[in-house]
């Protein structure tokens, strides 16, 4: 009996050991840490769907926003380019004579067999009729008095000129000498192999076909103009050369001044090489 109360005695005493113990593990509840006044701070939030494990740390970064794309401006419609005018320069195609074309050979070397009143060979020229219907402008023509000035133009036939600068010239032409038909058209022959400009006739091309624009100024005035198809072929090519030769072997200024020159046989051999027959044909 003794030993049984004894065992309860010691059971009892465990239990209240037991008891003791667990007070001391359990912390102490206090209330929840606040922030001071006047500050705010927005909670971190884990995005929604994810789980952070138990002693981690996350770290809630803000996504970085895409730019915003930029919107190209909208081109503004402009006018179309304005269309190059090669006839601008002489007053618009309304300056155009109605009746203008070259009259027979449109360049040549003048005179040839027939001297005239000139020097022979004096002249390569360019014969260019104007209607009566478009003016007569022979007065003081080949006097200091002559009070307007022809001047020579031309392009390739095959290029569409696309500024001024697509235009050669211009090779200004002395004017001496006409001729008037009975109808009052006018043959004005006009030496482009005199221009002071220099000689338009040394770049064009055998076989090649050109625009040329003759036009007449009174001043800085254009008072008209022709536009003239034409080929450059080989008999005014022979021409020029036959020009150019007699003036290499004479004196220009004092024979054409006087009006006196006489042609060798060494000149009638240049023409012949050239391709003339004893007529002042061109043979080839």
């Amino acid at each position: 009996m003794t030993k049984r109360i004894l065992a309860l005695a010691l059971v009892a005493v465990f239990a209240c050991l037991a008891l003791a113990s667990c007070n001391t593990d359990t912390p102490a509840t206090t209330a929840p840490a606040t922030k001071p006044a006047g500050t705010t701070a927005a909670p971190a939030t884990t995005p929604a769907g994810t789980t952070t494990p138990a002693g981690t740390t996350t770290v809630v970064t803000t996504p970085t926003a895409e730019p915003t794309p930029t919107e190209e401006p909208t081109p503004t419609p402009t006018d179309d380019p304005v269309e190059f005018d090669m006839f601008e320069q002489f007053g618009g195609i309304e300056k155009i004579f109605a009746e203008g074309s070259f009259y027979g050979t449109a360049f040549e070397t003048w005179p040839f067999n027939d001297n005239g009143s000139w020097c022979a060979r004096a002249f390569f020229q360019s014969c260019v009729v104007i209607g009566a219907n478009d003016g007569d402008f022979t007065q003081n023509l080949g006097t200091d008095d002559y009070e307007y000035t022809w001047k020579f133009f031309y392009h390739d036939a095959e290029v569409t000129p696309e500024s001024n600068a697509d235009i050669k010239g211009p090779f200004t032409t002395p004017t001496e000498t006409f001729y008037k038909f009975d109808n009052g058209n006018v043959i004005y022959r006009l030496q482009v192999g005199s221009a002071p400009e220099g000689d338009m006739c040394e770049a064009l091309e055998v076989g090649k076909t050109y625009m040329f624009i003759v036009a007449l100024y009174k001043g800085d005035t254009c008072v008209g103009f022709t536009y003239l198809s034409q080929v450059w072929d080989a008999r005014y090519d022979a021409y020029h050369e036959l020009y150019k030769k007699f003036w290499t072997a004479h004196n220009r200024a004092d024979g054409y001044g006087t009006g006196m020159q006489t042609v060798t046989s060494a000149d009638e051999q240049d023409a012949t090489d050239l391709g003339f027959n004893d007529k002042g044909e061109y043979v080839g």
